[in-house]
């Protein structure tokens, strides 16, 4: 009879073992945050950053560094026309108000996705020319900081390099976790208008539980 060794070798090893839940689960985290820190690497790409770095580009007391002037309190004036939100809440969040012509196109565990009504782009995992909400238990390192108050609560607003006026809100929640703001830098949002819309975005208790 052949000897056949790859026979013998799986009869000796036995049957493979199937994944148990926590590694699913331990995979699908891994996953997730991989996914969530891709979002600043794509709003950051868009700014010419090729890195995840979030670079000062205010001039801010107590930063280092040189860059445009530190706009006035909200960034400028407001741009950007919000309406009364009146589609379904999306789970995890309360949403107030929207760009007139927007819709939520997407939520799950880890982010919320606003777009364009007619947006070519339905991949709510795309966020190319689209508002993302999601959540960091931090500031990333190299940030400059514009403090603001947003719905009442500490708040920052960040400019990437590249870039002269604010595209990223962290709005500090009582959990100690950041409600995040990132709008897409080409769609020429002001401080101000940022800070308008992220005053009518809730985070609900128990949502973005997996932010890292």
């Amino acid at each position: 009879m052949a000897f056949d060794l790859h026979d013998r070798l799986e009869h000796l090893a036995g049957p493979a073992a199937a994944p148990g839940p926590d590694t699913v689960e331990a995979d699908l985290a891994r996953a997730r945050t991989a996914l969530r820190r891709n979002r600043f690497t794509r709003i950051a790409g868009a700014s010419g950053v090729a890195a995840l770095v979030l670079t000062a580009a205010l001039v801010v007391p107590g930063l280092h560094g040189s860059g445009p002037a530190a706009p006035p309190a909200g960034g400028g004036a407001a741009t950007v026309h919000l309406v009364a939100y009146e589609g379904a809440q999306p789970a995890g969040f309360t949403i107030d108000q929207v760009p007139q012509g927007w819709e939520v196109q997407g939520v799950d565990r880890d982010g919320l996705t606003l777009a364009p009504v007619g947006i070519a782009d339905r991949d709510p995992h795309s966020f190319e020319g689209k508002i993302t909400v999601l959540a960091e238990r931090s500031i990333p390192d190299g940030v400059g900081k514009q403090s603001v108050t947003v719905q009442g609560r500490p708040a920052v607003l960040a400019v990437m390099k590249g870039n002269t006026k604010p595209s990223t809100l962290f709005i500090k929640q009582d959990n100690g976790v950041y409600l995040v703001i990132q709008v897409w830098p080409t769609l020429g949002w002001t401080g101000t208008d940022i800070v308008s819309f992220g005053n009518g975005i809730h985070m609900e208790p128990g949502a973005l539980t997996t932010a890292g």
